[in-house]
This record gives C-alpha cells, sequence and structure tokens, in this order.
C-alpha cells in the first residue's frame, strides 16, 4: 500500500528536494518557496515543516501566485506589448497573505500608476509583484541559510517565461525548471518510490538573473515593504469601504 501526502509535498518530492536539490519553488496558483535545513527558522514569519526526508524544508508559502496572473488577464488588456520603463508595484495579496506579512485581512494594491501607464506596463507590475512576493521571503530566508543561488521551479506557473526571468532577477539566481515542470508529476514520483524506483527527473530549462535587473529588485522590494507596513494597520478599514470585508 502506497500512503499518500499533501499536494505540496509531493511536488517537493518530484523536484528532488533533500536529496538531489537543496531549495525549490512550486509555483502554481499559489507559491511555495523554501530550502533545506537542519533545524527549525528562528524567524517567525517564516515557517518549517517536515518532508519526505531528513531535515526541515524552511521557507514561506503564499496565497497568489499563478491565480494573480490569471487576475491581470481577465481585468487587463494585452496591450501592445510595451511597457516603456513605467511599471507601477503591485502587491498581489488578492486573497490576503500568508508569508511573511501573515495578514488575512490584505488586499492587492497597486501604486505608481500614472496618466500616461500603459495596460501592458500594468500586466509586467502584475507579474514583477509575484517575484517580490518571492524574493520579500528568500531575502529573509538568507539571513539564517546564506544566499541560496539556485533554486529548482517545478509546477504550473514555470509555463510562464516572463515570470521566471523576472524571478531570477528578484531572486539574483538561478532558476533550473524541471522538465514537465507543469505536469503534475508529484503522485506519480510517489507512487514510483513507494514502488522502491527512486527518480531523478532532469532539468528542462534555465533562467539566469541580470545584475542590473537584480540590483534594481532591490530597491523595489524596500519600497514594497515599507509601503505595505504603512499600509497594514488600515487593511480592515479598506476591506470595510470597499465592501469586502464579508469575503475574508
Amino acid at each position: 500500500m502506497a500512503v499518500g501526502t499533501y499536494d505540496s509535498t509531493a511536488d517537493l518530492l518530484a523536484a528532488g528536494f533533500g536529496r538531489q536539490r537543496r531549495a525549490v519553488i512550486v509555483l502554481g496558483s499559489t507559491m511555495v518557496l523554501g530550502a533545506l535545513t537542519a533545524a527549525p527558522l528562528r524567524d517567525p514569519r517564516l515557517r518549517s515543516m517536515p518532508h519526505l526526508g531528513p531535515g526541515w524544508f524552511s521557507g514561506g508559502w503564499t496565497n497568489c501566485a499563478g491565480s494573480s496572473l490569471a487576475l491581470a488577464d481577465a481585468l487587463i488588456a494585452k496591450g501592445n506589448g510595451k511597457d516603456d520603463g513605467a511599471v507601477p508595484l503591485v502587491w498581489p495579496y488578492f486573497a490576503g497573505e500568508r508569508a511573511p506579512v501573515w495578514a488575512p485581512h490584505a488586499s492587492g494594491m497597486i501604486a505608481g500608476l500614472r496618466a500616461g501607464t500603459t495596460a501592458s506596463a500594468v500586466r509586467r507590475g502584475f507579474v514583477q509583484g509575484v517575484a517580490l512576493s518571492a524574493a520579500d521571503i528568500a531575502d529573509r530566508l538568507a539571513v539564517e541559510t546564506g544566499p541560496i543561488r539556485r533554486w529548482t521551479v517545478i509546477g504550473g506557473g514555470s509555463r510562464d517565461e516572463a515570470l521566471m526571468g523576472e524571478l531570477a532577477d528578484a531572486l539574483g539566481a538561478t532558476l533550473d525548471i524541471v522538465k514537465g515542470a507543469a505536469d503534475h508529476l508529484g503522485p506519480a514520483v510517489l507512487a514510483a518510490r513507494s514502488a522502491g524506483v527512486e527518480l531523478r527527473l532532469p532539468i528542462g530549462r534555465r533562467y539566469r538573473p541580470r545584475r542590473a535587473a537584480h540590483r534594481a529588485y532591490g530597491e523595489r522590494l524596500r519600497i514594497y515593504r515599507q509601503v505595505f507596513a504603512a499600509v497594514q494597520p488600515l487593511l480592515s478599514g479598506i476591506l470595510h469601504v470597499t465592501g469586502s470585508g464579508s469575503r475574508v
């Protein structure tokens, strides 16, 4: 008899977390990002959990990743593909947020809109918002683990090449995309392991960070954190005046 497990835990197994690869991002409608540690983290804004192997999976979980981009697709016209560099900041807290802010009453925000902001720039802002959310976790994680220069990525969100490029820049790290990453491999790898077969899935694509873009993300992350810290005491009030409170 093969015993099942939580979906993201199976995805971590498929990515080779622990035995083969130290740091993994599971990117679907939500995002799970973490690294192997010998002991639980001290930072209360992050989490450590057991996985299918020794040590701990330590990092954070967000509520919106691919679902944030799906919302952008539903709300924003495709535009002409040119963002002219005027990309607004987007906080992808459209269903509240887990790590690292733990704010169930949070809602999505956009800042930096100007009269000349294009639809394409706003769409790119949504993509960068997911990347900033990842960097917000990874930067705090690095305080305890040291900088992580390579991440393995699995999940349907890996199909989005624009997101993968922004994510590499935001993290300042190389991304190794598992071949077939979007094909729900976790249950199959778990079943194979239960039958005594240990699979190592190959890497299909690789994205490398751009130094200048990574430096720019550092400045955006600083403002991203400062603005949310200033707004956080007002979250319940925002939900009240916008009529959204009953949905939380």
